[in-house]
């Protein structure tokens, strides 16, 4: 059988950057096949399903070295950041918009869309805009709008990066009942889930080399989370809670709907002190965004109330605040790290404006390891790295509140205890972060508060410790796994 993809000792690197992303790859990859493509952060797994599928360098130039042959006449992929991928006006148009470029008839596109929203079990998502969902939605209308394709080979670059468990499971259990005449390569970092699914694997180094292959077999059982790690959470290691009681941060009864269908948020309210960390949990959809949107005075409304500490060491309404008091005193890192990225090299980006260049912007860099990627652009990094460039850009501002936005994405489970630490490190300087986030490990690891929603109410509020100990399917979903997938 002919392979239907082949790459032959392939050398590559961005245009502008004298990195090179790979080195002396080769790879096969034949029909039906279900390839698994592993390595840490930064490690170019990304860039490698870029050049399997063609998108270097019909997209994104640069330079290769090697030889690539294609067999393949149609191909889906869904991408790290599903929002990039989304250009219709609507959800069900999302999803025609390929079918329809494919000369697709029209009943046989609406028998398409309908049958992918209830495998996807996103029906309720049809007549939505993009830009009302939340990042967990965009991800299974990318995912959707690549299956309703039927292509023969499909790429998934972190295709759950933004599903919570319960989607996540979803999404796995759904992998394994598409057409086995679909070929498909899978980037993740979700190990424990994804190795019933495929059948090979591979696994790139540091130096953009293939250090590992074969098949699944050989690695199943195999522990993602570094000992230590699992040591702290098999413990039950959670937060004490901070010793300075004085609220910097004091929100109530926040609403907000973006229709007359959708309630993103019912009368929440939360109090956050000096030196706590609030890590708010949550389904795809559930309001977790939104409520850092509130927290940050992007969307108001009269019947609500968000009170800052400022300056002067009194809580004031932020709509008494200028812009000035308020955004000095609270910094928000987004979903998309490349909104916040202005300059050219990450060297710049640390620099820029008022932000420090002495000892505080080399400590940065060294806590966040990102001494070896000064010279490069920002918006070439991996996901992993444009996150831990986003933190250390927060170190640096010296703001007392942070609200982080999903800061597990695109981080691999090794790189996930080396950003818990450093967010503990930032809680000893006396910052207090709220973080919306699927990640439960991370949750665990660093939060003095858990707080879960669900259809824009809050249905638990504690510590780690006390959300082990309930027994509901639904909060036991929201759990750490270190030894493979929990039991739900």
């Amino acid at each position: 059988m002919s392979p239907q993809i082949v790459l032959n000792d392939i050398t590559f690197r961005y245009y502008g950057s004298t990195r090179e992303i790979l080195r002396g790859v080769s790879i096969s990859l034949y029909r039906r096949e279900r390839l698994l493509v592993m390595g840490a952060s930064g490690s170019g797994k990304s860039t490698l399903l870029f050049l399997m599928a063609g998108i270097i360098p019909d997209v994104l130039p640069g330079k290769i070295e090697g030889k690539i042959e294609r067999r393949v006449k149609s191909i889906g992929a869904v991408l790290q950041n599903p929002r990039a991928q989304m250009i219709a006006p609507s959800v069900e148009e999302e999803i025609a918009f390929g079918l329809e470029n494919r000369g697709v008839n029209p009943e046989e596109i609406a028998e398409r869309i309908d049958s992918v929203l209830k495998r996807m079990k996103i029906q309720e998502l049809k007549y939505r805009k993009p830009s009302e969902l939340s990042g967990g939605e965009c991800q299974k209308v990318s995912l959707a709008a690549a299956i309703a394709l039927e292509p023969e080979v499909l790429f998934l670059d972190e295709p759950t990066s933004y599903l919570d468990p319960l989607a996540t499971e979803d999404f796995f259990s759904l992998l394994k009942e598409i057409d086995t005449e679909i070929t498909i390569v899978m980037v993740e970092h979700k190990i424990e889930y994804a190795i019933p699914c495929v059948e090979r694997y591979i696994n790139l180094g540091s130096e953009g080399t293939i250090t590992g292959q074969g098949s699944v077999s050989e690695i199943h059982g195999h522990t993602w989370f570094p000992e230590e790690l699992r040591q702290k959470l098999e413990r039950g290691s959670h937060q004490k809670k901070p010793e300075d009681d004085k609220l910097v941060l004091d929100a109530v009864s926040l609403s907000h709907a973006y229709d007359e269908r959708v309630t993103a948020l019912d009368k929440v309210s939360l109090g956050l002190h000096r030196g706590e960390i609030l890590s708010v949990l949550g389904p795809n959809g559930s309001g977790k965004t939104t409520l850092l949107e509130k927290l940050a005075g992007l969307l108001q409304n009269r019947k609500e109330s968000v009170f800052l500490r400022s300056k002067d060491n009194c809580l004031k309404d932020i709509t008494e605040l200028t812009p000035y008091a308020f955004y000095s005193s609270l910094l928000v890192l987004p979903q998309n790290p490349e909104h916040f990225f202005m300059k050219d090299t990450v060297e710049e980006e640390l620099t820029v404006g008022n932000r420090e260049t002495g000892r505080r912007c080399h400590t940065g860099v060294a806590l966040f390891g990102l001494t070896r990627l000064l010279k490069q652009n920002p918006y070439r990094l991996s996901e992993g790295e444009k996150r831990r460039l986003t933190l250390a850009i927060a170190f640096q501002e010296e703001r007392q509140i942070l609200l982080l936005d999903e800061p597990t994405y695109g981080l691999d489970s090794p790189n996930l205890f080396p950003l818990a630490e450093s967010l503990l490190k930032l809680k000893k300087r006396g910052f207090s972060i709220v973080i919306a986030t699927h990640s439960a490990e991370l949750a665990f690891l660093v939060s003095d508060t858990i707080m879960i929603i669900r259809k824009g109410k809050i249905v638990f509020r504690g510590t780690g410790e006390e959300l082990s100990r309930k027994d509901e399917p639904f909060l036991r979903a929201f759990l750490p796994a270190w030894d493979g997938v929990n039991e739900r």
